[in-house]
């Protein structure tokens, strides 16, 4: 766009030239704006009238006033015409823009059906979730529960349960048939100890558990002294592990009389005779091994106070072994490999014929499987075998710690 100049007045008040009458502004652009067409006209105007008042021969001072107000209204008329030229400019660029426009507003209308979309199947996978909840909760919230309660009840707070098992001599006879004859020949008042709970077990036992540990006393003498009782049934305490601790991170160079040796010599109060056994396992760091100590309940406990033992130049870290016994080839609980006479089976699926970075079935524990199927129970099952959240660890796990001796 052109800019147009007005002349000082002082030469305004000369009579134009012929070469001003004759000549206009050039425009050179093929589409003028307004403001050009503007520009071009007026300049015209502004020279034939100087060139008519000169003919006039008007006075210099009327002429002055004459030529002012014809200025200013050049210069009004040019603003608006500029401001004209800028509201058209804004329009093509608008126009141009258009498309792109309607494109992003088709865009919109397609996101917000498909958000639509989304908004009612995620309202029916929450109805579908609240559904299922409850069959999911039963089995993850006891797998989360169950670690918690670990946490909160260390081994030195663990109440040992007061139990005596009784299985019938005649192999024949049923657990339920065990629990009829003992209900009808012991009487609770009599011998003055309570009774918490009454559980069949497997091969025609049952497990009596009383409130104290003179009640399971109280009951196995009371058994065990009737003659009539004594011929029919077995009555004895169950035989309890003693305790184990986890020590990390030792020289896999280290024998295990040097290990022991070290261990009693450094810290104080921990005696060879209370120490029953220790063996090694694998470290993930190299040059290194794990030492699983079995112990006596007072060592067991004296050791776990101190979080860390002394050991030469070393403080190593401890804690409580708790590990099921377990076959890694089958695995099932109950035994170990070396003891395996069963056909390998895959941690992920649980069907034989392959192993776990071969498998491409989807997880499923064969443990809690079993259970279920055995039990009727709802445990989540699509998980490993070797899952450390798998409800049948935990309940194994819970079993180890009740067979656990740990003097309380």
């Amino acid at each position: 766009m052109i800019e147009l100049e007005i002349p000082e007045m002082g030469s305004l008040l000369k009579s134009p030239s012929k070469e001003e009458l004759e000549n206009e502004i050039e425009i050179v652009s093929t589409h003028p704006s307004a403001f050009e067409k503007v520009a071009k006209k007026t300049s015209a105007v502004l020279n034939k009238t100087r060139a008519t008042l000169a003919k006039a021969k008007v006075a210099k001072s009327h002429r002055q006033s004459i030529l002012e107000g014809t200025v200013c209204l050049i210069a009004a008329l040019n603003e608006q015409a500029a401001e004209i030229g800028t509201l058209q400019a804004k329009i093509a660029l608008l126009e141009a823009k258009a498309p792109e426009f309607n494109l992003l507003k088709e865009q919109v209308v397609a996101l917000k059906t498909e958000n639509a979309v989304l908004g009612q199947r995620a309202a029916q996978t929450t109805s579908l979730q609240a559904l299922a909840a409850p069959q999911q909760q039963s089995s993850s919230s006891m797998a989360s529960s169950y670690a918690n309660a670990l946490k909160r009840v260390p081994p030195n707070k663990r109440k040992a349960k007061n139990v005596s098992l009784v299985f019938a001599k005649n192999k024949d006879t049923s657990s339920e048939e065990v629990k009829e004859t003992l209900l009808k020949a012991l009487a609770p008042s009599k011998i003055k100890i309570g009774i918490r709970n009454v559980r069949k077990l497997a091969k025609g036992g049952v497990a009596i558990e009383c409130d104290s540990i003179n009640g399971t006393e109280s009951i196995l003498q009371e058994i065990n002294g009737n003659e009539q009782l004594r011929s029919t049934f077995e009555a004895k305490a169950p035989a309890k592990r003693l305790p184990r601790i986890i020590i990390y991170d030792v020289d896999e160079t280290v024998e295990k009389d040097a290990f022991v040796n070290t261990l009693i010599s450094q810290n104080e109060g921990i005696r060879e005779q209370d120490i029953y056994s220790c063996f090694k396992l694998k470290s993930r760091q190299a040059g290194k091994s794990h030492w699983v100590v079995e112990a006596h309940p007072r060592t067991f406990h004296s050791l776990l106070r101190r979080r860390k033992i002394f050991f030469e130049w070393h403080r190593f870290s401890l804690r409580e072994f708790l590990r099921p016994t377990r076959c890694y080839k089958y695995n099932r609980f109950g035994h170990i490999i070396t003891n395996c006479q069963h056909a390998e089976t895959c941690p992920q699926c649980g069907e034989e014929g392959h192993k776990k970075p071969e498998c491409k079935n989807e997880a499923k524990c064969i443990n809690c499987t079993e259970t279920n199927l055995k039990y009727k129970l709802t445990h989540e099952v699509t998980h490993a075998a070797t899952d450390p959240c798998c409800h049948s660890l935990h309940h194994e796990t819970d079993l180890f710690i009740t067979r656990t001796n740990y003097g309380r």
